[in-house]
Parts: structure tokens; C-alpha cells; sequence
């Protein structure tokens, strides 16, 4: 992989800081752009707004939407991209929610995501929602 394959398009508002902390491992490697997308500046306090905008300017194959607050590792990305390269009829999917927290009360959190996901097929940002950008187009964003 030698060109852009995977736009990372991240929607914040006043947490930018808090993405590029997150995503600085990510900004290394070239077969991965990262598009943060700010509300204050977009003028727009409005994340399918945001991550339309972001995708407007994304060159990757692969979207990946997350929240500013959202750890990723690079090797994982890689990974997927080769993955949805081998297997074309999958157009995008989300990695399973999980805090980085040993408390109960996180583990009741991801429970309730769990049910949410498999009652209403709703995952959450947090969740790296990926798709493939072909498809992305073609739904209309």
C-alpha cells in the first residue's frame, strides 16, 4: 500500500485536541489521512453535517468515522483494510465498544451498547464505524 487507502474522518467540537493526542500515531503513516473535522469551524455544531464535510475531502478507499475520544491502534486499521480488500462484498461494519476501565459500571455501559447494537443495529462513533467509500456515495453520506 503505497497510496492513501484509509481517510480517518473525525467530527469534534472544542475536543480537538483531544483527537490529535488520540490519532498522532496515526498521521506517520501514509496509507492513512486523518480529517478532523471542527464544528466551530465547519460553522456547523452537527456531526452527519461534520462527517459529510470530511468525507468531501477524504482521497481513502476506506472511511473511518470515530470520536475525538476514540483510541485506535494503526496495526488494527492496516488490518482492516486488508480485510476489506479481500472480501468485497462487506461494505462496512463497527468495531465492538469497549472503555478502558476495570469498574463495574463500565462493564454495564458496554452491556447497554451490546443490547443497543443488536436491538436497533445502531452502533456508536465510538465504536470506529467504518465503510467503504463507493458505498458511502452511493447511500448519499
Amino acid at each position: 500500500m503505497s497510496k492513501v487507502c484509509i481517510s480517518i474522518i473525525v467530527p469534534t467540537f472544542r475536543d480537538g485536541e483531544l483527537a490529535e493526542k488520540n490519532l498522532q500515531a496515526l498521521c506517520d503513516i501514509p496509507e492513512i489521512e486523518v480529517i478532523v473535522v471542527d464544528a466551530e469551524k465547519a460553522g456547523r455544531a452537527n456531526r452527519a453535517y461534520q462527517m459529510n464535510l470530511g468525507a468531501s475531502q477524504a482521497q481513502g478507499d476506506l472511511f473511518v468515522f470515530l470520536h475525538a475520544d476514540t483510541k485506535v491502534n494503526p496495526d488494527d486499521l492496516i488490518e482492516l483494510a486488508h480485510l476489506m480488500n479481500q472480501r468485497s462484498e462487506w461494505v462496512g461494519g463497527a468495531f465492538q465498544f469497549a472503555l478502558d476501565q476495570d469498574h463495574w459500571k463500565a462493564r454495564l455501559v458496554e452491556w447497554g451498547v451490546r443490547l443497543r447494537e443488536w436491538f436497533f443495529n445502531l452502533p456508536y462513533g465510538d465504536q470506529m464505524i467504518f465503510v467503504r467509500r463507493s458505498i458511502f456515495h452511493e447511500i448519499g453520506g
